[in-house]
């Protein structure tokens, strides 16, 4: 019992520094057209402009599923990375 006393006031601040990341986040939200695609004059994509401030998720070598992976039979598989939007 002494134990979990001592752990209240720990526990306490968990908590409402986890609120507080949680309403700070929730006020960062982008508008809804910041994540969709542009297209240059040349109908080139264009690489939005903080897309070296993205997190990146994971990396993988030859990772095709579904109907692509039958076309994608190459002997060099493909290289991915995925990231995301802060």
């Amino acid at each position: 019992m002494k134990k979990i006393k001592r752990l209240r006031p720990l526990l306490f601040a968990a908590i409402v520094i986890a609120a507080a990341l949680g309403v700070g986040l929730a006020g960062q939200q982008p508008s809804s057209n910041s994540f969709r695609p542009r297209f240059l004059a040349d109908n080139e994509l264009s690489r939005p402009d903080n897309y070296r401030e993205w997190v990146w998720l994971s990396s993988g070598l030859g990772m095709t599923y579904g109907p692509l992976a039958d076309a994608a039979g190459s002997r060099d598989p493909r290289f991915d990375n995925v990231l995301a939007t802060p």
